[in-house]
C-alpha cells in the first residue's frame, strides 16, 4: 500500500484559495485597465531595479521542470521581490492568466485592427500600487490573504 505524496486540502483551505483566486483575478483585470501592470520577465526585472517601492505584488506562473532558463529567471525575480518586501504569488496555470489578461485587450484590438492582436507576456506580472485613495476592497482582501500566509499559490477560477 502506498501513501499519497501530498496532503489533501481541507474544505476551508479550498474555499480560501478560491476566494483569493477570485480576488487576484479582479485585481489583475483592474490593474490592467488602469495601466498598472508590468508584464514579462525583462520589463519586470527593469521595474524592480528602478522602482521596487511601486510594486504591490508579483505574480509568477509555475514553470515546467524541464524549463531551466525560465525557472532560474523566476527564482531570481522571486528573491529580489522578497528582498524588497514585495509579496509573491505563484499561479498554478499560466494559460488561465494569459486568457484573463489578454481577453479584453484582444477583443478591442480586433475591432481597431483585425490584423494585429498584441498579447501581454504573462511569464511574470507585477501589479503596481494604485494611487492611495483608490485601493479597492479586492486589493485589500488579496493582501490580507497573502500577509496572513493563507495563500502563496493559486489557481485562477476562470
Amino acid at each position: 500500500m502506498t501513501l499519497p505524496d501530498h496532503e489533501e486540502i481541507s474544505m476551508p483551505e479550498k474555499k480560501i484559495e478560491k476566494s483569493a483566486g477570485q480576488c487576484l483575478c479582479k485585481v489583475l483585470v483592474r490593474a490592467r485597465d488602469d495601466g498598472r501592470l508590468v508584464c514579462g520577465v525583462f520589463d519586470s526585472a527593469s521595474r524592480l531595479t528602478t522602482r521596487p517601492e511601486e510594486v504591490m505584488v508579483c505574480v509568477l506562473p509555475e514553470t515546467a521542470p524541464a524549463d531551466i532558463t525560465t525557472s532560474m529567471q523566476h527564482k531570481l525575480i522571486e528573491a529580489y521581490c522578497l528582498e524588497n518586501d514585495i509579496q509573491v504569488i505563484k499561479i498554478k496555470n499560466s494559460e488561465k492568466m494569459g486568457i484573463l489578461l489578454n481577453k479584453d485587450a484582444q477583443l478591442k484590438s480586433e475591432m481597431d485592427n483585425p490584423v494585429t492582436t498584441p498579447t501581454l507576456d504573462t511569464s511574470c506580472v507585477l501589479v503596481e500600487w494604485p494611487p492611495k485613495p483608490h485601493i479597492n476592497k479586492h486589493e485589500h482582501r488579496l493582501l490580507d490573504f497573502i500577509w496572513s500566509k493563507q495563500v502563496t499559490q493559486l489557481d485562477l477560477p476562470i
